[in-house]
């Protein structure tokens, strides 16, 4: 997998789950496209790898950090 290796978490994954960690109310694709500098497809495969290994809720409003996430970045 991309984002993690040896259940480390890649500075891509860490990236994402700290910039939605700056927003409240979750964040949509196209405003983390314009908040990090990767480029867009690096972006959507790591949110649905995330999504996926359950540390982050994709919801009707963008994404949201899950417990497991929060946990994950606050260890890191």
């Amino acid at each position: 997998m991309a984002c993690t290796k040896d259940g480390t978490p890649s500075p891509y994954m860490l990236e994402l789950l700290r910039t939605l960690s700056t927003s409240a109310n979750g964040l949509t694709e196209e405003e983390m496209i314009r908040r990090v500098s990767l480029p867009a497809y690096r972006i959507r495969s790591v949110l649905r790898e995330l999504v996926q290994q359950g540390y982050l809720h994709k919801g009707d409003e963008g994404y949201h950090m899950t417990e497991t996430g929060k946990e994950m970045l606050h260890s890191s």
